[in-house]
């Protein structure tokens, strides 16, 4: 019987495998904002959750009217021949309010406050006081 069994082959071990996943499928631009703030914030209360669900779907929205209006452009003729915008557009910044709304109220949308630390030496202080 050999004295070291052999080991396992390791495996890398993410915050996609570990952290909270979302409760509903999400596209490519919601999974990653989803893994984002997970990563940085670690968002565990149940409303919380469901709060940066809905901001993760309307990323998705957002993105796919975006490319609706990429494609046909802002502004369309209609049968009269008047110019009108687009109404993705419309719902395009409805979907990106919605996101900023869900940002704030989850409190991820401002810094947190780094002291000052030590004034430079530019400014006469040698730290012999």
């Amino acid at each position: 019987m050999p004295r070291n069994p052999p080991q396992p082959p390791l495996s890398v071990v993410t915050s996609a495998t570990t952290g909270i996943q979302p409760a509903r499928p999400l596209g490519r631009h919601g999974a990653e904002f989803w893994r984002r703030v997970q990563d940085e914030f670690r968002i565990e209360d149940c409303a919380g959750l469901e709060l940066l669900m809905q901001a993760c779907s309307a990323i998705d929205r957002a993105e796919a009217l975006a490319e609706i209006v990429a494609r046909e452009g802002e502004v369309i003729r209609t049968r009269t021949g008047t110019i009108k915008s687009h109404a993705a557009v419309r719902d395009e910044l409805t979907a990106r309010q919605v996101v900023m709304r869900a940002i704030a109220r989850l409190g991820i949308d401002v810094e947190p406050v780094k002291s000052p630390g030590r004034p430079p030496k530019a400014f006469g202080w040698t730290g012999d006081e």
